[in-house]
């Protein structure tokens, strides 16, 4: 999951956004969480499916380095 979280950073910084507006690291346990405000992103919703169900999508493959969707029309 690191690697996509860092992907955000730099899609963040594109945007003009802040990514510590949408998520925060803890050094100690060395996790990503969403914010509120993150929580609302589709993006990170498809990063954390595991906690945040994501809208309109269903994943229909996983492997350690890929998810892929479907979108729900």
């Amino acid at each position: 999951m690191p690697d996509e979280l860092e992907k955000f950073t730099w899609i963040a910084q594109i945007a003009d956004c802040d990514a510590a507006d949408y998520s925060t690291y803890n050094h100690e346990t060395q996790e990503y969480k969403p914010t509120p405000r993150g929580e609302e992103v589709t993006l990170l919703r498809l990063i954390f499916d595991d906690t945040l169900q994501p809208w309109y999508f269903t994943q229909i493959y996983e492997t350690g380095k890929a998810k892929i969707y479907k979108i729900n029309y």
